[in-house]
């Protein structure tokens, strides 16, 4: 797996949690809904304005009679200005919130987007090391079982043959009958068994005595001897071969 693509992924998520949706609009809209609020502070002022007026008009000595009409009219306008800009205002704010809400939205599935590619990633990265940790671990055994029939059996044919029957026992393939047949490798345990423990078993199948003074200084024996592997013949030289 590409670690600079991780990093980048990780990067890319953490600048994404960290940034708020970009809203082009969104100036735009505080603009306006500055000026609509405005228009109604102002419409309130003027129809506060005639209202005081005309009371001051009615109780003055000597004030002209008031035209009744000609001051509904104009309470009417100015009412009527102030209801539109209030609805205006309403409407605006209400179309910027869906807006907001539609960028969040979206905002949250890059996220959820990211946050998926970057599992989806780590569980790759994961199988992917688990598929090389088992192919090494059984092309440890396979090639220590082969060098155990080349340091035996030297002579052409009788190693061919045993070479063979080592791939018979490998097959961890099922045939016709499940119950007919079934690979040693599976029967020892598989990945889970330690290496020496599957070169012994696989040996001694084969009539063979493995020489473990030749996987001494591999990875995989002096990992045996650091972990303590039971039964290992590198945990302890005097434990003896490990069991089958």
């Amino acid at each position: 797996m590409n670690a600079h693509a991780d990093i980048a992924a990780e990067e890319a998520l953490e600048a994404a949690e960290a940034t708020r949706p970009p809203d082009p609009e969104g100036e735009r809209a505080e603009r306006l809904l500055r000026v609509l609020e405005r228009l109604t502070e102002l419409g309130m002022v003027l129809a506060e304005r005639l209202v005081a007026r005309v009371t001051a008009d009615e109780t003055a000595e000597g004030a002209a009679p008031i035209d009744a009409g000609e001051v509904g009219a104009a309470f009417a306008k100015i009412s009527r200005g102030v209801r539109m800009t209030v609805m205006l205002e309403a409407k605006l704010a209400k179309e910027r919130r869906l807006r907001l809400d539609g960028l969040e939205a979206a905002h949250e599935a890059k996220l959820q987007a990211l946050r998926e590619a970057r599992l989806t990633k780590a569980r790759a990265r994961a199988e992917a090391e688990e598929d090389e940790r088992s192919d090494k671990h059984s092309a440890a055994i396979r090639e220590g079982v082969r060098d155990v029939i080349r340091a035996e059996r030297p002579e052409g044919f009788e190693r061919e043959r045993l070479f063979d029957r080592l791939e018979d026992l490998w097959k961890i393939e099922f045939e016709t009958d499940p119950d007919g047949f079934r690979s040693l490798y599976i029967d020892v345990g598989g990945e889970n068994a330690p290496i020496s423990k599957q070169i012994a078993a696989h040996c001694r199948a084969l009539g063979l005595k493995p020489d473990w003074d030749l996987w001494k200084d591999s990875v995989w024996a002096l990992e045996e001897a650091e972990n303590g592997e039971p039964g290992s013949p590198y945990a302890g030289r005097g434990t003896g071969p490990p069991d089958g």
